[in-house]
């Protein structure tokens, strides 16, 4: 049985595609050239439930960095034991036992 955060550091080729096209668009909202309609696709891709779930996995690891309108998400060290983000979200979290 894989866990939740095995399966976000594989994703799925429509996964990668889909952040692959977040970082172009990105990247063209950014140019000179960029446009309303980067804008759009971006909001979009951002909404879309598979990306969401990933991020939130990858947040929960803390693999990514902390935006910086999100402070409860701050990386604390909690006592000798990992570094986790605030409300006790461990790598731990995603290890699931074999049956």
């Amino acid at each position: 049985m894989t866990s939740r955060l095995d399966e976000a550091l594989h994703p799925s080729t429509t996964l990668l595609i889909k952040l692959g096209s977040i970082v172009v668009h990105q990247q063209e909202l950014a140019s000179p050239g960029g446009h309303g309609f980067d804008k759009v696709v971006l909001d979009q891709l951002l909404a879309d439930p598979e990306v969401q779930d990933w991020l939130d996995t990858m947040n929960r690891a803390a693999f990514l960095p902390v935006p910086r309108d999100r402070p409860h998400l701050q990386l604390e060290q909690v006592g000798e034991g990992p570094i986790q983000r605030s409300g006790n979200t461990t790598l731990d979290a995603y290890e699931e036992e074999d049956d």
